[in-house]
């Protein structure tokens, strides 16, 4: 298989946003709590992380077993698709509810969404081969799209409240 090292190196990649947030909940279990928006995104953060770790090593096991890489790539592309819709609508009620929350950001959950629907739309152009001849191109953008999510849920985790803190200890 051509791109079994890339998703390799992408499930690592993806166990090691997984380890983080591990990281990020002993940290935090010291403190007074989690906000809602925290807690969202440390919930978000390891489902996609995982996500993202099986969608890796799925197509090597499935190629493993002689499924076509035809086949292969428009049904795996089909199956992330379906997972990121359903994590989408799962998320939405609890996105609602953040947004009235003065430590959500709006107009970064409206530009996630946004290339969460570029990624959703590549994914299914991929699975019934119109635009695209069932390649890994696509299925490779929605993995990468995954750990773009993971990355902005941990930045947002660790980073911003760093300075929240600093900016409180200087009062």
């Amino acid at each position: 298989m051509e791109h079994a090292d890339t998703l390799l190196t992408l499930a690592e990649v993806s166990i090691a946003f997984a380890g983080f947030t591990s990281v990020v909940v002993i940290f935090r279990r010291r403190e007074a709590g989690w906000l809602p928006s925290d807690a969202f995104r440390f919930q978000a953060m390891l489902v996609v992380s995982l996500s993202c770790l099986l969608f890796s090593v799925l197509p090597v096991v499935l190629h493993s077993y002689g499924v076509r890489e035809d086949a292969l790539w428009g049904g795996t592309s089909a199956a992330m698709a379906l997972a990121l819709v359903g994590g989408f609508v799962a998320s939405r009620p609890f996105l609602r509810e953040l947004a009235e929350r003065p430590d959500w950001s709006s107009n970064l959950s409206r530009i996630l969404s946004f290339g969460q629907v570029i990624v959703l739309t590549l994914l299914v152009l991929n699975a019934v081969s119109l635009g695209f001849r069932r390649e890994p191109g696509p299925y490779l953008t929605g993995l990468l799209w995954m750990l773009l999510l993971c990355s902005n849920y941990f930045v947002r985790l660790v980073a911003i409240r760093w300075v929240e803190i600093s900016e409180g200890d200087e009062e």
